[in-house]
């Protein structure tokens, strides 16, 4: 555990070095020293609490695990220290306990032994999460399993994945879906159905084989 540790810990130094960038915005006219107070008061006492809470699960993801299945080869090397590195940026970026929660198992399943990935994929992952917003999480995981109904039950394949997801999860407007899932789609976890059949009008989607690893990685997410 004494390398992990001593990985997060360098991470968090490079990432609290970043506040040099303090002296460029009190060069902006007017309003740089206001923003500098917003950044070096509230928004680092904002940043801070953000960052324990994704150590906090970070250590509770890692403390299910035993030391000889981390794999140090992937920690020691830059890959694993830019992933744990990115974490902390995107951990103070976020008020999200959602995404801070996936934050701390991607870095912790990078870290198993036994996981099969392709050596970007964490960032990947990582970045997925960073860029769609908690609802669109959500809607990615409905359809997911949507997905796996409708491919089982035949009845269902005549109707849209729209039209299915409308009903099955009446929180989620039917206009809405459709920017919403143009936003999964950009991501690279869906693919929409273009098809020349008479009759049909679109709202089809494939789930894509990064979407497939995806949810095998975060394992879980309601």
């Amino acid at each position: 555990m004494a390398d992990l540790k001593e990985t997060i810990t360098r991470a968090s130094i490079v990432y609290e070095e970043q506040t040099l960038f303090r002296a460029a915005i009190n060069a902006i006219p007017y309003v740089g020293g206001t923003i500098d107070v917003l950044f070096s008061s509230i928004g680092q006492k904002f940043s801070a609490k953000r960052i324990e809470f994704f150590i906090d699960e970070l250590k509770n993801e890692i403390s299910h695990l035993q030391e000889t299945t981390i794999n140090k080869d992937y920690l020691e090397k830059e890959e694993g220290f830019d992933l744990i590195l990115k974490g902390f940026n995107a951990s103070a970026r976020t008020r999200q306990k959602e995404k801070l929660i996936l934050y701390a198992r991607i870095i912790k399943n990078s870290l198993t032994n036994g996981r099969e990935f392709e050596e970007d994929e964490p960032e990947t992952f990582l970045k997925i999460v960073e860029e769609l917003s908690v609802k669109e999480l959500r809607v990615a995981m409905c359809l997911y399993k949507l997905k796996i109904k409708k491919d089982s039950n035949n009845k269902d394949k005549t109707s849209s994945d729209i039209d299915l997801l409308s009903k099955d999860y009446p929180e989620f407007d039917k206009d809405e879906l459709v920017s919403i899932l143009v936003r999964i789609e950009k991501s690279g976890l869906i693919k929409e159905v273009v098809s020349v059949i008479v009759g049909y009008a679109g709202g089809n989607y494939t789930i894509t084989q990064l979407f497939k690893k995806f949810v095998v990685f975060i394992e879980t997410f309601e």
